[in-house]
């Protein structure tokens, strides 16, 4: 075909009661793949600012005063969390499977009503 590259040969194999078919892919010749630039992204090669590693990191245990949710999440089980707009959300499961949603935003957890969430 005029104004594309060649096309690998392709072997098919044909099979009674199944559906064969080939894939082919037609790359024009004067396509030139885009070249992606991040400019926010270290490079560590380079030595970009701000990409850091430390040689060491303190890592403890958070006493329970420190957790925020720690009263309301007693005996529950946390399914899934989700931060967005600086609001954590918190999905738990009581012992009964009944589902809790909890809101967590400057140390402050809201309940949210789940009355007008309809599941499909």
């Amino acid at each position: 075909m005029d104004g594309y590259k060649p096309a690998d040969a392709v072997t098919v194999t044909v099979k009674p009661a199944e559906t064969s078919y080939t894939r082919i892919s037609l790359e024009s010749e004067s396509y030139v793949p885009p070249t992606i630039v991040y400019e926010n992204y270290p490079d560590p090669v380079e030595g970009a600012e701000g990409f850091h590693l430390f040689s060491q990191y303190n890592m403890g245990t958070a006493s329970e005063s420190q957790l925020v949710a720690a009263d309301v999440l007693a005996g529950k089980t946390i399914r899934r969390q989700i931060q967005k707009n600086g609001v954590t959300y918190i999905l738990s499961l009581d012992e009964t499977n009944e589902p809790y949603v909890y809101a967590v935003k400057d140390g402050t957890v809201t309940e949210i009503d789940k009355t007008a969430i309809a599941l499909p």
